[in-house]
Parts: structure tokens; C-alpha cells; sequence
């Protein structure tokens, strides 16, 4: 599997399950949720530089499927109604898609940047 698909996977994954285990284990506050995407992101712009846009649309797509799946889950198996879920969709893609975004550009920037030194000699 080459770096690219690697760090589509870790953004979609990252946006499938943090939303569900964030909102079943009933965090305080959005600050690990807020970490863990910066975090990812930041590994997925070093696998893909300049790619940012396609990690930011898999985070999404992953929160869109993970929250979908869930509220599926609570429907059939719990027998729970979650009217909201279209504003739970968007607040958890803007929570996960914009420090996705930015920190896979910072994170492909440095890299750039780690490869270009070398390439020049300097240390």
C-alpha cells in the first residue's frame, strides 16, 4: 500500500471513530477529539504532502459513515431516535475536517522542507 492510500485510510479512520467513541464514552469537552485529528492529520500530511484537500474530504466522508452507522446502531439495536443527526454531522466534520487539514498541510510543509535540506546537504 503506497503513502497516499495509507493516509486516506488514517484520516477516514480518524473521522469514522472518533465522533462515536468520543460522543459513547461521554468526553467533557472536544480537547482529545481536537488532539487525536491534529495528530492524525499531522502523519497524514507527512505520508501525502500537498494532498490536503483529499484528506480533509476523507475525514469527512469518515465522519459522515461513522455517525451514520451509529445512529443506525441506535435505531435498530437500542431502539434510540437521534433527530439531530445532520448538525452532528456538521459539527464533527468541522471539529475533525479543518485541524485535519490543517495540520496535514503543516505536516506535508515539513516534510518538504526535511527532504529539501537534506537534498542540499545542509544539517
Amino acid at each position: 500500500m503506497n503513502h497516499f492510500r495509507t493516509a486516506l485510510a488514517l484520516s477516514f479512520i480518524v473521522g469514522a471513530l472518533v465522533p462515536v467513541i468520543a460522543q459513547r464514552t461521554q468526553f467533557p469537552n472536544l480537547w482529545a477529539p481536537l488532539f487525536i485529528a491534529l495528530l492524525a492529520g499531522a502523519l497524514s500530511g507527512w505520508f501525502a504532502p500537498g494532498r490536503v484537500a483529499e484528506l480533509a474530504a476523507s475525514t469527512v466522508a469518515g465522519v459522515f459513515t461513522g455517525l451514520t452507522a451509529d445512529a443506525l446502531v441506535d435505531w435498530f439495536v437500542f431502539a434510540h431516535d437521534r433527530r439531530l443527526i445532520g448538525i452532528e454531522w456538521v459539527i464533527w466534520a468541522a471539529v475533525l475536517g479543518i485541524p485535519v487539514s490543517f495540520a496535514a498541510w503543516v505536516g506535508g510543509a515539513l516534510r518538504e522542507y526535511t527532504k529539501r535540506k537534506t537534498r542540499n546537504g545542509a544539517s
